[in-house]
């Protein structure tokens, strides 16, 4: 839960404000984001971390291990955390995935547009430890559900793009096996079009003869 009220405070504090990270939909995310993947983090450093593709959603990068930038923006990501990353390249083979680009972990699974994303609980909870146990459980499971959901959708998404460009080539080659039908039919005809001729005028030079 301290987790969860650190984001919500940075989002009404002056590092984050809330026009900056203003809702947005599922397809505004992934339209903006030039790389999205999940990934493991093996290593974190004061500015930057490092963290291995799992799976590839969008963009690709030559390598596999790829460096991430830390700044007061991004939410400091721990040493063998899982992540979506929805992320922005940068100079130097780097990406940049701060705290509005909707990245979220497997272990604080909040991303900043999500439908499940919490309001701050009433006051109330606080002083009830049962009560914000309980608040809090509900909240990561819906957090987890809106997680999985969102893999699951980008997965959908990269195999129908998979298939759109096997279709594609299926396609072209479809074409080019008409065109090459076509040209031997063409040649088949001009073929039979010369022997005919060849005979005919072998015919009319013996019966000149």
């Amino acid at each position: 839960m301290r987790k969860l009220l650190l984001v919500l405070l940075l989002l009404k504090s002056g590092i984050i404000s809330a026009d900056d990270c203003k809702k947005i939909s599922k397809e505004d995310i992934y339209n903006y984001a030039d790389i999205i993947f999940l990934g493991h983090v093996f290593e974190v450093g004061d500015s930057t971390y490092r963290i291995n593709v799992m799976e590839w959603y969008k963009g690709k990068f030559l390598e596999d291990t790829l460096t991430g930038m830390i700044t007061q923006r991004v939410m400091t990501p721990k040493t063998g955390s899982i992540w979506l990353i929805f992320g922005k390249t940068q100079p130097g083979d780097k990406f940049l995935a701060d705290v509005c680009s909707g990245s979220k972990s497997l272990s604080s699974p909040h991303g900043t547009h999500d439908i499940t994303f919490p309001e701050v609980p009433p006051p109330d909870v606080f002083k009830n430890p049962s009560q914000l146990f309980l608040a809090k459980q509900i909240v990561l499971d819906k957090a987890l559900n809106e997680f999985y959901f969102d893999v699951a959708s980008l997965r959908a998404r990269k195999a129908q793009q998979v298939n759109e460009s096997i279709k594609e080539k299926y396609s072209h080659l479809e074409k080019k096996y008409s065109q090459l039908s076509d040209d031997l039919n063409f040649l088949k005809w001009a073929v039979i079009v010369l022997i005919i001729v060849t005979v005919t005028s072998t015919v009319v030079r013996l019966i000149k003869k």
